[in-house]
């Protein structure tokens, strides 16, 4: 395959260039509108581009906060993989819990918005053709964590590493919602108190304890 003329490749750069404007721009304005009235044609406008030219970039609004959301899952999966493999999984969470915080503790009015597309992509397998049932690129990142610490028979065996790390961070995102709504607890202490429940939870059935009966 022959490379990318300059001409191909510069207007690649311009089309990036205004994606990511038009993406910066519909930020501010959630921020400051809120996103359920947020108009698609103030951020054309902020952005300096065409009604159409938003919808040439994303199909929805929801898809600016899913792309916020997945910027956000690389910069915490990012964090998790600088742990070595040796961290215990109290560790792990924390460092887990405490980039989520980071991430959207000055994002307290939009926070609830983004979980909600959160819940639709990766519980509901929502979004359309293009985004089905994606993976959570923390709870990538944290799954080896839970599989080891299953291995040395400190966790419930009944459960896969992969379905408890999806349940951890339901967890931590149901706190943060109930913490955006009311800030009067500092957030790592409810992250904190989250996550001790949580480990006190699958915790409970190790070693080889029989699962309960239905």
């Amino acid at each position: 395959m022959s490379p990318p003329t300059p001409r191909a490749t510069s207007r690649d750069l311009r089309r990036e260039d205004t994606r990511r404007r038009i993406y910066q721009s519909a930020m501010d304005i959630f921020r400051r509108d809120g996103f359920a009235v947020a108009r698609i044609d103030d951020i054309a406008a902020a952005a300096g581009v065409s009604h159409g030219a938003f919808y040439f970039h994303f199909a929805t609004k929801e898809e600016v906060l899913f792309q916020c959301l997945r910027a956000s899952e690389v910069r915490v999966a990012a964090t998790l993989s600088e742990l070595g493999p040796e961290t215990h999984l109290e560790a792990a969470l924390e460092a887990a819990w405490a980039a989520v915080g980071r991430e959207w503790q000055d994002d307290t009015r939009l926070f609830p918005d983004v979980a909600m597309v959160a819940l639709r992509y990766f519980a509901l397998g929502g979004g359309g053709s293009a985004a089905r049932h994606p993976t959570s690129a923390v709870s990538v990142a944290l799954t080896p964590f839970l599989r080891s610490a299953s291995a040395r028979g400190e966790l419930n065996p009944f459960l896969p590493a992969e379905m408890l790390s999806d349940l951890f961070l339901l967890n931590v995102f149901a706190a943060m919602l109930s913490w955006s709504s009311d800030a009067s607890l500092p957030l790592p202490v409810m992250l904190g108190g989250v996550t001790r429940i949580f480990l006190d939870g699958v915790r409970g059935g190790a070693p080889g304890r029989e699962p309960p009966k239905p």
